[in-house]
């Protein structure tokens, strides 16, 4: 029943978001981020490997993980776009998250003054639901990226935005493991 109301979920967020067709292709993608239903571990000495994925938007999908080299990429103006943070782990995983930050540099119109704003996010969190005793081997969550999402002061106009991003992922025995960054950057006009 899960599967089926994430999907759903996920239709609706696109519909209000405002994504095109191609983006419609990630509904499709999502049966390969579902895993299998597992006893709760005794022990798990290993971390669970934990992949940061962006899709394709023009040049392919893009699979971070933790042995890959930082990424950046440009933000295309109005651009909206879903990031896919996966743990994976076959004892469990307990809980994934996006963890990143946003900065921000504005100009007034009329060119006489700049201001500069910068903030952190912890989230979104996909933990552990389901059946007593058992965990799965698979957690995502999606995080929206958007130029749109972002704004500047009233009077002022962007002139450069960067997010940063990456997935980190846990085990029931505090294993963490985290993805490379991926670093999004919107240059001035």
């Amino acid at each position: 029943m899960r599967p089926v109301r994430a999907l759903v979920l996920l239709a609706v967020l696109f519909v209000i978001s405002g994504c095109d067709a191609k983006d419609w292709l990630l509904v499709r993608l999502l049966d390969e981020f579902y895993g299998d239903p597992v006893r709760y571990p005794k022990a798990d000495t290993t971390p669970p490997k934990v992949s940061l994925i962006i899709p394709d938007r023009g040049s392919g999908r893009t699979v971070l993980t933790e042995s890959s080299a930082p990424v950046t990429l440009t933000l295309k103006k109005d651009e909206t776009f879903f990031l896919i943070a996966v743990a994976e782990d076959p004892e469990g995983v307990q809980w994934i998250r996006f963890r990143g930050g946003v900065s921000e540099r504005c100009r007034e119109y009329d060119g006489t003054q700049e201001s500069a704003s910068t903030y952190t996010f912890d989230g979104p969190v996909e933990q552990v639901q389901g059946t007593p005793g058992q965990v799965s081997t698979k957690l995502f969550v999606l995080k929206p990226i958007s130029e749109r999402a972002l704004g500047c002061a009233e009077g002022y106009g962007p002139t450069r935005i960067t997010i940063s991003a990456r997935a980190i992922g846990s085990n029931f025995h505090g294993g963490e493991g985290q993805s490379a960054a991926a670093v999004f950057v919107k240059p001035g006009p």
